[in-house]
């Protein structure tokens, strides 16, 4: 059976009418390099025409600055903290591994009768940390691009093509994340000639610790407009295999698709290149668009977060939120602040405001305006924000941790165990 066959299998009609839910989320994706968001180049044709058609959350954030916590708090519901997430990827640390109290969007699907299927391309999210649960079927790649997922299906195709129950997909793309190798063939069409300009080593087969230590994307290096031309590039190739993939899979007007990012991407507006570092916007605020059934298409500007998916797709089923989770359905109203960590960063978001927390102090920006420090003169509102953090009350499970042999490997070859936050 062919994988084209599946993807109609996958399409074809039930008698239960529950809806289909797809869920896509994209490594390291910027909200504002979509067209949807206000971005000049053609980045995302495809997401543009779904945001038209759905909800588009302006002001969506991530729980932190990579992968780890981004999708945790996606497809759990929770922060960080509370899961055991409070070390950024260090040599000589243990890996968190979820806390077996948490409760996943998939047991939930699954325990109401939904078929379960997760195809991931990032090694992060493996199994043996508990990302798996509540899938029936459960395939990651590894940290590669896009083109090995589909290979990891084939195994399931039959029992995929015989099924009576509704569906809750997942799938994880690794593209943009760097190295941007599939970025090229836009890249040249939209900058005729950058790849002589930048010569050699390609940058685009180069990892970050490479790219951020290199003097032509140092600052205002004379290739840091070249490289995010190359990250551009990227995106327009997953949105391109997103439209195939969502067209093969049949995803129609009445089934529920959200579209999402774990994280941003950071070039240099703060001085910093790539993510898994301080918690500015760019590496923070990511897409977050929603279409569904009854679901009137809108802009929203409330900040909402990625805890707030889980809830969200829950709620547009039917079905009721599990009490232990800590976003909201956001479908009609958001309220309250975002919170955000990532080690000694602490984050509260709140309406036009953010409250930074490090190991320099404690700072106070507008949503607009990162590079200006209103500690000082909105003694207030600081005050107000500090106490937000210092209040939190959300339960905090017992920490369990270990990295299997496998997942070590492949972390080290992507220069993870030796990345400073």
């Amino acid at each position: 059976m062919t994988w084209f066959l599946f993807l109609v299998l996958l399409g074809c009609h039930r008698d239960d009418p529950r809806p289909d839910v797809f869920l896509f989320t994209v490594d390291t994706m910027r909200a504002d390099r979509l067209g949807a968001y206000g971005y000049g180049r053609d980045t995302s044709p495809w997401m543009d025409e779904v945001a038209g058609d759905g909800v588009v959350f302006e002001n969506a954030l991530s729980t932190s600055s990579w992968t780890v916590p981004g999708a945790s708090s996606t497809l759990f519901s929770a922060y960080p903290w509370q899961l055991a997430i409070r070390e950024s990827t260090r040599a000589g640390s243990d890996r968190p591994v979820l806390p077996a109290e948490a409760t996943s969007l998939a047991s939930v699907f699954q325990q109401h009768g939904y078929r379960t299927l997760a195809f991931v391309a990032n090694g992060h999210l493996s199994a043996a940390r508990g990302y798996s649960r509540g899938f029936d079927v459960f395939a990651n790649v590894g940290f590669v691009d896009r083109d090995p997922l589909h290979e990891v299906i084939e195994p399931h195709l039959d029992g995929l093509g015989k099924r009576d129950e509704p569906v809750f997909v997942w799938v994880h793309l690794f593209d943009p994340h760097e190295p941007y190798a599939n970025g090229g063939r836009r890249a040249a069409d939209w900058s005729p000639g950058i790849r002589e300009r930048l010569g050699e080593p390609r940058m685009d087969e180069m990892l970050m610790t490479g790219l951020r230590a290199d003097p032509r994307f140092v600052g205002g290096g004379p290739g840091l407009a070249d490289l995010q031309t190359f990250y551009d590039g990227e995106i327009g190739a997953a949105d391109e295999y997103l439209r195939g993939l969502a067209h093969a899979m049949h995803v129609g007007d009445e089934d529920i698709l959200v579209l999402a990012s774990d994280h941003g991407e950071e070039f240099r507006e703060h001085g910093g290149l790539g993510h898994h570092g301080p918690l500015w916007r760019e590496t923070t605020r990511v897409p977050l668009i929603v279409r569904a059934p009854g679901l009137a298409p809108a802009r929203r500007d409330e900040v909402v977060s990625l805890v707030d998916v889980a809830p969200t797709l829950v709620a547009l089923t039917g079905l009721t939120p599990p009490a232990v989770w800590v976003g909201e359905d956001v479908r009609t109203t958001a309220s309250g602040p975002r919170l955000l960590e990532l080690d000694h960063h602490h984050a509260v978001v709140d309406g036009e405001w953010k409250w930074v927390a490090n190991q320099g102090g404690e700072h106070l920006y507008r949503l607009d305006d990162e590079h200006r420090d209103l500690a000082a003169s909105e003694p207030e509102v600081t005050a107000r924000l500090r106490a937000v953090w210092a209040s939190k009350d959300y339960p905090v499970w017992a920490p369990q941790t270990g990295v299997v042999d496998e997942e070590k490997a492949l972390l080290e070859g992507m220069g993870y165990l030796h990345r400073d936050p």
